[in-house]
């Protein structure tokens, strides 16, 4: 596999001067997140930090996570809003489109028409400028020229025509003065209006230039000075500075008392009227405003683009030239000796250079005759100064420069040191070991597809796509996929830290640490990550970072809990798919497919701050008003959700909630949702505690919210008085009530079980008809008579048997449905041979029902099969009688069916009048009476149900019985 030297003769092109421009980065919102209109003329930040944005379709209000967007059916005179401003006392006014004025104050927009204040306000053209002074006044401008108007504090209007006892001629622009005053420009002079009188304060020159060409805001008039000059003078100091004049302006933004903003056609200029630095946004953007929200993001509003958020100006990107009309991308960043260096595509090498605030990436060379030209993974260097390039498709080595004078065909997926004297490489087919002096392969010691490898005491940790596996030397391998399940997924890096723990990042399943032969932790998106793809590992310190395919993830480990920071494209990293990492001090280097990208990490952190809001109260469905403080809710409605939101725009909606209700629960607990509801609050007093953590770890304030829900009549103090001596009064005449009651209740049990026990005893007696047993002697007496010997042995068997189960269950007051189902069993087979076989029976139990399980009174069922067979079935003339006895469960009953194909009732009450009975039978009368001895002391009653079947034709085809007793399990 040694490449010929002939073939590699390396022709590298040292370019130590060429470095490459930084690129910003943006986030962009438009209709698809929400925003109210692509087209947006104007934006202001209120107090409570809320962004507002007014575009042709409305007005949009962003608190970092969700857009709330108004319309003419929320209350705007207009959906055109042109022109944004907000007070001192959080109003944010708006202009629209239409010919009125309103404002948006705690949830309400005041028009004219719910308004008797702005009611006042009669305007002659559409608005052009708001200004406040110190006291709370507000003064308007129109596009009509001729009229300003004053609101004050205290909602007085004033509709002003007139200076100094003349009418306006021509009103310019119109701003708070430093003294916090009014500053008005009419004409070529300056006047401050302050007690409703102008004083002249300055002449400025303003011939020839237009409306959009002058502009006044705190210290400083700017205008147009000559045809290519724009002028900006300071009022107070007289400072002036002239720039270039942008033929494309649509408007001056003076951002605040250094940054001025000139809005083109073709991006936005930002002028620092202090250090002069002069910087240019979103080139070939047409840009409308400049706002900078509280942690000092810049935000751009477009015409048809949306808006755009700065992500960062302390994150610093820096794109790569094409090499040969291919793009490369960083696939390493590592430091040789004092150097950072960046490894990519295409054999590309950069250093990296951010000493004294110079930021810059020199490319120091490529392999411009390479035999194969692939990505640098790593370098290592040896002892003796030589460095070693492991590339995606061979290795390398150089003389302790850039310039490679050796080369072989192994291609490479990661490295690991052995003994500080060879490396194990993981290659696509295999792992090897390699002397770097020698230059030679000593082992292949698996011959496998790798995709990792770290070595460690004498353990080679081999990551292959199946998961990962241990070699020791000299036993064969383990794979650790087999027994555990997190070992199963395919590993992408191993690497160790300080305390001996193994750190393995996997395609899939996140990042798992393994220590004293056991996992330890398991991250995955469910602790913070941004995916459960990692690419790649760096350990610095007690911190760990790991780059996956949806951006960079920072842990740290405070009392063995993990805490994840992450940094994506919304923080201004060029790309989310990290291909390499390296950090040295609070430096972060991330390498990307679209170059190299690094920021100071203390710095990217210091200006974030976290701000709770409550964005609403909604009681029972219906709105509450959010300025409410320890408010009482009636008890029914007590169904309250609150809504909220943690202003940080610079953590993209990445917002951590702990909240606790005081009240309820003093436990806190966490959500990353914008609302809690509770459905159901019992009466009580209540403090909600709320408290909102960014990505970056920034805590908000704790907001506390207390409220109370009524209590209800009975839960009132004197209610409860009351109840007690009512209820003492009750219990003592009760107590009287229930000696008597009880007294009585014993006596009438004593008589009921006296009862009882005598019809026990008469049933049986009398349970068995003395015409049966009559009749089963002479069935013996036959048998016997007929020298019958064996059956009537069969017969006194079941004769003795019937009685034995008598007399057994007369002493039970429940016994199974089992049993019960052996008793009729064994006196229908009697009856059966008594009657040579004139009818069939058949027991039929339901699905799902065990007999042994159930419990019944004993010997209910019997009197009823008896009728079944003594009226019924011995009448047929054609022995082809049925009778059928079922058993299924309904509900909490078990419903016993007795259904024979008999000559029925009617028939057989007239074969009893035409018959003389030398014995009549009480076993249903005694059963029935039975019955109502037991219901008379059962919560469930034993009901019985008896029915005449009949065919069509109305001729008796047999009985139905049923007996439906409540279930009592075994």
């Amino acid at each position: 596999m040694r490449i010929h030297s002939a073939l590699i003769l390396f022709s590298i092109v040292l370019l130590p001067h060429l470095a490459f421009a930084q690129e910003l980065s943006y986030t962009h919102y438009d209709t698809k997140n929400g925003l109210a209109g692509s087209t947006v003329y104007c934006s202001t930040l209120d107090k409570d930090g809320f962004l507002w944005f007014g575009t042709e379709n409305g007005l949009s209000r962003f608190d970092g996570t969700h857009f709330k967007n108004f319309t003419t059916r929320d209350g705007l005179p207009d959906n055109e809003i042109l022109e944004l401003f907000t007070d001192s006392r959080g109003r944010v006014w708006m202009a629209p489109f239409r010919n009125e004025i309103c404002y948006y104050y705690k949830g309400v927009i005041h028009t004219a028409e719910n308004d008797t204040t702005l009611a006042k306000v009669k305007l002659l053209s559409n608005i052009r400028h708001f200004a406040e002074d110190a006291h709370g006044n507000i003064l308007i401008s129109d596009y009509s020229r001729s009229r300003l108007y004053l609101v004050a504090a205290d909602n007085e209007v004033k509709n002003i025509s007139t200076i100094n006892s003349r009418f306006f001629n021509k009103i310019g622009v119109i701003s708070k003065s430093p003294q916090g005053n009014f500053w008005v420009l009419e004409n070529d002079t300056l006047y401050e209006f302050a007690n409703g009188f102008f004083r002249s304060i300055a002449e400025i020159d303003s011939a020839g230039i237009l409306d959009k060409q002058i502009f006044l805001a705190n210290n400083f008039l700017a205008k147009k000075h000559h045809s290519d000059e724009l002028e900006l003078k300071n009022l107070i100091s007289g400072k002036k500075i002239i720039i270039p004049y942008p033929h494309t302006l649509f408007k001056y933004t003076i951002v605040n008392d250094s940054l001025v903003a000139l809005c083109k056609n073709s991006g936005i200029d930002v002028i620092n009227t202090k250090t002069l630095a002069y910087l240019t946004y979103l080139e070939g953007r047409p840009v409308t405003d400049l706002l900078i929200d509280k942690e000092g993001s810049l935000w751009f509003t477009t015409l048809g683009q949306g808006i755009c958020r700065l992500n960062s100006q302390v994150v610093k990107n820096f794109g790569l030239p094409e090499i040969s009309n291919s793009k490369p991308s960083i696939s390493a960043i590592f430091k040789i000796g004092s150097k950072i260096i960046a490894g990519a595509s295409l054999s590309a090498l950069y250093e990296v250079n951010v000493d004294d605030g110079l930021e810059s990436i020199v490319q120091k060379g490529f392999a411009a005759g390479v035999a194969v030209v692939s990505e640098i993974l790593d370098v290592k260097e040896l002892s003796n100064g030589d460095w070693i390039f492991f590339e995606s498709s061979q290795i390398l080595k150089s003389a302790g420069n850039f310039a490679p004078d050796k080369g072989v065909r192994i291609p490479t997926k990661s490295v690991s040191w052995v003994d500080k004297t060879k490396f194990v490489v993981a290659t696509p087919s295999c792992t090897l070991i390699f002397d770097p002096y020698s230059f030679r392969i000593l082992d292949t010691i698996w011959n496998q597809r790798t995709t990792a490898v770290y070595y460690r005491n004498d353990t080679f940790f081999i990551g292959a796509l199946d998961g990962l596996h241990l070699l020791v030397r000299g036993k064969p391998a383990k794979h650790w996929g087999a027994s555990v399940l997190s070992f199963k997924n395919r590993i992408t890096a191993i690497k160790e830290s300080a305390d001996g723990t193994l750190w393995i990042a996997t395609y899939g399943d996140g990042l798992l640490a393994y220590k004293n032969n056991r996992i330890i932790t398991h991250l995955t998106t469910d602790d913070g990550l941004t995916s459960n793809i990692c690419r790649n590992i760096f350990i610095d310190g007690n911190k760990l970072w790991v780059g996956t395919d949806k951006g960079l993830n920072k842990i740290s480990f405070k009392a063995e809990k993990a805490s994840v920071t992450q940094y994506t494209t919304s923080d201004g990293i060029a790309s989310d798919i990290i291909n390499a990492v390296f950090v040295e001090n609070s430096m972060v280097f991330v390498g990307t497919r679209e170059g190299l990208t690094f920021f100071d990490e203390q710095k990217i952190n210091s200006n974030s701050r976290c701000d709770l809001r409550l964005t609403g109260i909604s009681v029972s469905g219906n709105s509450f008003s959010t300025d409410s403080s320890n408010f009482n809710l009636p008890h029914n409605k007590n169904n309250i959700q609150f809504n909220f939101v943690g202003i940080s725009y610079r953590s993209a909606g990445d917002i951590t909630y702990r909240y606790r209700l005081i009240g309820l629960d003093s436990v806190w607990q966490t959500t990353r949702e914008t609302y809690l509801s509770y459905p159901t609050l019992p009466s009580g007093d209540y403090v909600l505690e709320l408290q909102a953590t960014n990505k970056f770890g920034v805590n908000s304030d704790i907001m506390s919210l207390p409220f109370s829900v009524e209590k209800l009549l009975w839960e009132k103090t004197w209610f409860k008085s009351l109840l007690i001596l009512a209820i003492a009064a009750f219990v003592w005449l009760l107590l009287n009530l229930r000696i008597r009651h009880v007294r009585r209740n014993e006596s009438e049990k004593q008589k009921i079980a006296k009862k009882i026990t005598e019809l026990e005893q008469l049933a049986l007696k009398s349970q068995m008809n003395p015409h049966f047993i009559f009749n089963s002697l002479n069935s013996i007496q036959q048998y016997v008579m007929d020298k019958d010997i064996a059956g009537a042995n069969k017969f006194i068997s079941g004769f003795s048997r019937l009685m034995r189960q008598t007399l057994f269950f007369s002493a039970k007051s429940h016994i199974n449905l089992a049993d019960e189902i052996t008793y009729l069993t064994t006196y229908l087979e009697l009856e059966k041979d008594r009657l040579e076989n004139a009818f069939t029976y058949q027991v039929i139990t339901g699905q799902h029902i065990y007999p042994h399980d159930y419990l019944i009174p004993p010997m209910i069922l019997q009197p009823y099969v008896e009728n079944s067979v003594r009226h019924g079935v011995r009448y047929r003339k054609d022995h082809a009688g049925v009778i059928l006895i079922s058993v299924t469960k309904q509900d909490s009953y078990l419903v016993c069916v007795i259904e024979d194909n008999g000559i029925g009732r009617k028939m057989s009450r007239q074969l009893k009048g035409n018959t003389t009975i030398e014995y009549q039978s009480k076993g249903m009368s005694l059963t029935s009476d039975r019955i109502k001895l037991i219901n008379e002391s059962s919560a469930q009653k034993i009901e019985v149900m008896i029915e005449d079947l009949e065919d069509e034709t109305a001729v008796p085809r047999g009985t139905r019985v049923t007996v439906r007793f409540p279930v009592i399990e075994n």
